[in-house]
């Protein structure tokens, strides 16, 4: 019997696109820089690359390689910012599902990489899943 689910809340509980584009559209616009398409994004995503692989490549094509760690610092701040948050949109029916799994007694636990606890507390009770977890 199944007693306990842990769900990792990036790409599982939530839908990461429209996020990772802004990670990527704001720090760029901060820049000078045009970003790429949320297209090229999830293109470059899907064959495994990092964000600062494809934020390289990227400056590569616009010359302007030195403004990568400047990038990274910038698409950091913006994640971990509350500007963020309205960004992150719950995957479809996951709250059915954490709806089945409280009527079975099957308690759930979320992990993240990201480093602030509170961000995601605030995600999850915004989102009145909180209660699973």
């Amino acid at each position: 019997m199944i007693k306990l689910i842990v769900f990792d809340f990036d790409d599982t509980i939530i839908n990461n696109d429209k996020v990772d584009y802004q990670s990527f559209k704001i720090p760029f616009k901060q820049l000078g820089i045009s970003a790429p398409s949320s297209n090229e994004i999830k293109s470059l995503r899907r064959k495994g690359l990092l964000a600062k692989e494809i934020a390289f490549n990227y400056l590569i094509k616009t010359k302007k390689t030195a403004l990568i760690e400047e990038f990274l610092f910038l698409r950091k701040k913006f994640l971990q910012s509350k500007k963020s948050i309205s960004f992150f949109y719950l995957k479809k029916n996951i709250k059915q599902l954490f709806n089945q799994l409280n009527r079975k007694k099957i308690r759930c636990v979320v992990c993240s990489a990201r480093d602030n606890k509170k961000f995601i507390m605030i995600f999850l009770k915004k989102n009145k899943i909180l209660k699973y977890f």
